[in-house]
């Protein structure tokens, strides 16, 4: 695999995207309750969550509070259940671990790897203190108790709850349903957490699991458990849909009865998710495909525009070690009443290393050949 050796600096595009003002319509409406004399806001292409990008335009007096206060819960989902929980910490983006609470309803991430010390298959979470350019993200066990019936069974029972009552931990330990003399071992808890398990079990403690302070280890193999429904591809289609109309070549202003499908898909789930999105493997631009990393991790998004559909790929968080699958969303089919010619444009959102942030966490840029990432030619 080749990763691109330019300095950051030189890899970017001093010509960049130009921001500017969608065209309204005779009746100023939200383009998605389709209510006017509503409050309007600025809506964003990436979730804030992600990132604030130089460069990156918002559309404005298209979206109502409401409906955009709506769509960010479907975003939440996004950002805390896919690949971004776990690459977001390696770009420097912080927040409440998805590793220890629910996001919109959804059950948190369960990481588990095999601990090189008990044995035991363990919830792990990544630290803080990731850095980019480690291969691997240092993790650390999640507070937990094992619970071994001593007869190779064992089963995991999370303490994310601060305050722990004898009742509830003796009924988990009950609701494992495992039977007999049991070993109950907490991990990811510091002694005084240790023996305050124990004192609400009223047993003496059997099993030491760590030092006073909670330690960390490095999987070398993981396996994760992400639950997400409708609402994380609504999120991905919000964030395609907003990347075309503020686009320079949009031909649309987002109103259009062709666009009514994807936009009712967006605020209210109409419709099956493999109409509008689907997930696949390959490569958006033809620098990609011949083995080319960016140097930086960043996001790529491209539109293939034609008579016969509107087509905007996403892939989050490629990167010098990261070459992840990418969301094919459809936005229109058959969107024109009259012949064009096919093309192609894309973006990089390229996030900025930690020292060379000023304001912004990256740029938003043309894919080119001044930013070194080339996209596909038509046969």
């Amino acid at each position: 695999m080749k990763v691109i050796q330019t300095s950051l600096k030189s890899w970017y595009n001093p010509v960049v995207f130009q921001k500017k003002e969608q065209a309204m319509p005779n009746t100023k409406a939200c383009i998605y309750c389709g209510f006017s004399n509503v409050q309007f806001c600025k809506a964003h292409v990436l979730p804030d969550s992600l990132g604030s990008f130089e460069n990156q335009p918002t559309l404005r007096g298209k979206v109502c509070a409401k409906c955009d206060s709506a769509i960010g819960q479907y975003e939440d989902q996004f950002v805390h259940s896919g690949i971004a929980a776990f690459m977001r910490p390696r770009v420097g983006l912080k927040s409440r671990s998805p590793f220890r609470r629910k996001h919109v309803g959804q059950e948190p991430i369960e990481l588990k790897t095999k601990d090189p010390i008990t044995g035991y298959e363990i919830l792990i979470e990544p630290t803080d203190d990731a850095q980019p350019s480690n291969e691997l993200h240092q993790c650390k066990a999640l507070p937990q108790v094992i619970v071994d019936d001593q007869k190779d069974n064992h089963r995991i029972i999370r303490l994310f709850d601060k305050e722990i009552t004898p009742e509830c931990l003796r009924q988990a330990i009950k609701n494992t349903g495992l039977r007999g003399q049991l070993k109950v071992m907490p991990l990811g808890l510091t002694k005084i957490q240790e023996d305050h398990i124990f004192a609400l079990l009223k047993i003496e403690k059997t099993e030491i699991s760590g030092e006073d302070a909670v330690g960390s280890i490095i999987p070398v193999r993981a396996t994760a458990a992400v639950t997400c429904d409708k609402r994380y591809f609504q999120a991905i289609a919000k964030i395609a849909f907003h990347y075309y109309l503020v686009s320079e070549d949009c031909y649309f202003n987002g109103f259009e009865p062709t666009l009514e499908p994807i936009r009712r898909f967006i605020r209210y789930g109409e419709g099956e998710i493999e109409r509008f999105v689907r997930q696949r493997r390959g490569h958006l631009t033809t620098d990609t495909a011949n083995g080319w990393r960016p140097k930086y991790y960043g996001h790529i998004f491209v539109a293939n525009v034609s008579n016969k559909s509107i087509n905007i790929g996403l892939k989050f968080f490629i990167g010098p070690d990261c070459d992840p699958s990418f969301y094919d969303v459809v936005l229109s089919s058959n969107p024109f009443q009259i012949h064009i010619r096919p093309f192609f444009f894309g973006h990089n959102y390229a996030y900025f290393e930690p020292g060379e942030r000023k304001g912004y966490h990256g740029i938003m840029q043309n894919l080119g050949a001044a930013n070194r990432i080339i996209l596909p030619k038509r046969p």
